[in-house]
């Protein structure tokens, strides 16, 4: 086969719907580029000020994020025997985390929260500093966790401090490592919109307008979590290429064992993504290995399990040879006092009831939307938009479940809606199973009371298939049932709401003294 004839075509939506079906109405390409430019633009100027306006440290776990960053930064890799937190950790912790995440100003004294730690004088600063350092005791929870994520981060923080970026200044430049990455994610997102089976053009642009004004605050924090939607972008972008039955050659195998592999090396919670990619191979490849094995479907083959595996074995075995444990989980399991149920105690669970179920689907995808900050030990959301994001995303998805039933005979566009599908229940099936397999005692989240992972950024990494899904499904019930209305119409008033939303509650973080508007950002004073 020649070179020519084993690369991949470009696939447009075009490809997948029939004529006729279409809106006739589209922008050129260089429009299409302009847009797609406007939108990294406002993204990037939202992250920004997002970013800033948020204090150091979130009840996301940033505290310990860090400790890792610097950590690797320093080319100090876990293992036995190492300090528990970095001592430079221990320093940011004091001088610059911020109480407001926690705890409630009207149960201080005064009923408000005292003077910044780096505010006061130096003496005073350096005793209290000192006093704390040598009592904390903290171990890092996130110790064994995946490396690349930290790796990444790492050598951007000492980007900044070749820089000479110091204290505060430092700490928030490599907050702001998300924006280029969030620039990332809205060119993935134009790049697999344009791929996808919309029978109006113009919802191409609707993942990456719904990527431009999500608003998950794990993009306003350090947090492993924010590389999981480009990776899985990347794995979902190759599969949509591979559906229309496309003869791939093997550099498109590797790249999407890569992004997998990535995936997994950033967060084991990524794991669905690998469930959805090997079911659309194997029953894609089914047919072909019947019919015979050819030499270059072996040569894929070769090249996507190698890809795969390799980066993610070498992790794993060096997470056995330090703590005895492959996927390094054990400790944190440990620290955090969880246990293991017996196979006896795991199905007496809520999630089997009704409300249970309800409440899982519920703040899973809620905040999966807007993510998860608290302020007072108050989520940072209204409680009806948190209705709005689980309804939706449910009942759209139902939508896209019947749509299915109703299309006849194979087709690309059949295939990517139950691989998107197919990718979603395996992330909801995994969070599902991570609830009803421990006992987890005193944890404050999740709890014995409430023993459900909830947390919508451990399913990121089946972002793009809700968004197709999401889309698709408005897609089709607006050319169907709306004659004057367009679906990618109601994509923006969606984001215009989000947007809105977000930006109401705000005023809370920005008056706080220890955001990037009123922290020093550089040297402290003396």
């Amino acid at each position: 086969m020649s070179r020519k004839s084993a690369s991949p075509p470009d696939i447009k939506n075009s490809d997948f719907i029939d004529a006729g079906t279409s809106r006739p109405e589209s922008l050129s390409s260089r429009q299409e580029r302009w847009l797609i430019g406007l939108l990294c633009l406002a993204a990037a100027l939202r992250i920004f000020f997002f970013s800033a306006a948020f204090p150091f440290f979130n009840n996301i776990d940033e505290d310990l994020h860090i400790d890792l960053i610097l950590k690797y930064s320093q080319n100090q890799w876990p293992s036995p025997g190492t300090e528990p937190v970095n001592r430079e950790t221990y320093r940011n912790w004091y001088l610059f985390g911020a109480p407001e995440y926690l705890h409630r100003a009207e149960d201080r004294p005064g009923g408000r929260f005292g003077p910044p730690h780096y505010s006061m004088p130096s003496v005073i600063r350096e005793q209290g500093l000192r006093k704390w350092m040598a009592s904390a005791n903290y171990a890092n929870t996130e110790e064994y966790s995946p490396p690349l994520y930290y790796l990444l981060a790492g050598e951007w923080l000492s980007l900044g401090k070749m820089m000479g970026l110091r204290n505060a200044g430092l700490l928030y430049w490599t907050r702001f490592m998300n924006i280029p990455l969030y620039i990332a994610l809205i060119i993935l997102a134009y790049a697999i919109g344009r791929r996808l089976p919309y029978r109006d053009h113009a919802m191409a642009f609707g993942a990456p307008l719904l990527a431009a004004f999500m608003p998950q605050d794990i993009f306003f924090s350090l947090n492993p979590d924010v590389l999981a939607p480009i990776f899985s972008g990347i794995a979902f972008l190759m599969v949509i290429i591979i559906a229309p039955g496309r003869q791939c050659n093997w550099r498109h195998y590797m790249l999407l064992g890569i992004s997998i592999s990535a995936a997994l090396l950033t967060k084991l919670a990524n794991l669905p993504l690998l469930l959805m990619t090997m079911a659309f191979l194997a029953v894609k490849n089914i047919p072909g290995i019947r019919a015979g094995i050819s030499v270059r479907s072996v040569g894929c083959a070769a090249a996507f399990s190698l890809s795969l595996g390799l980066p993610a074995a070498a992790w794993a075995i060096r997470n056995f040879l330090a703590v005895g444990d492959w996927t390094g989980t054990s400790r944190k399991i440990a620290l955090l006092g969880w246990k293991y149920k017996s196979i006896s105690d795991i199905l007496p669970h809520p999630i089997f009831s009704f409300s249970g179920m309800g409440y899982f689907l519920h703040d899973l995808f809620a905040t999966f939307w807007r993510g998860e900050f608290a302020w007072g030990l108050k989520p940072l959301a209204p409680g009806f938009m948190d209705y709005f994001y689980s309804i939706s995303t449910i009942a759209l998805l139902l939508t896209a479940c019947f749509y299915l039933t109703r299309m006849r005979g194979p087709s690309a566009e059949k295939t990517i809606v139950w691989v998107s599908l197919a990718g979603i229940l395996s992330a909801l099936g995994y969070m599902a199973v991570l609830s009803m397999a421990f006992d987890f005692g005193a944890c404050p989240y999740p709890s014995a009371a409430k023993p459900f992972f909830t947390s919508g950024r451990l399913i990121l990494c089946v972002m793009f298939p809700i968004f197709f899904c999401y889309t698709w499904t408005i897609d089709r019930i607006v050319t169907a049932h709306m004659r004057y209305i367009r679906g990618i119409f109601i994509i923006i008033a969606i984001c215009v709401v989000m947007m809105l939303c977000s930006m109401s509650f705000l005023s809370k973080p920005l008056g706080s003294a220890y955001n990037f508007f009123h922290i020093p950002l550089g040297e402290l004073s003396y």
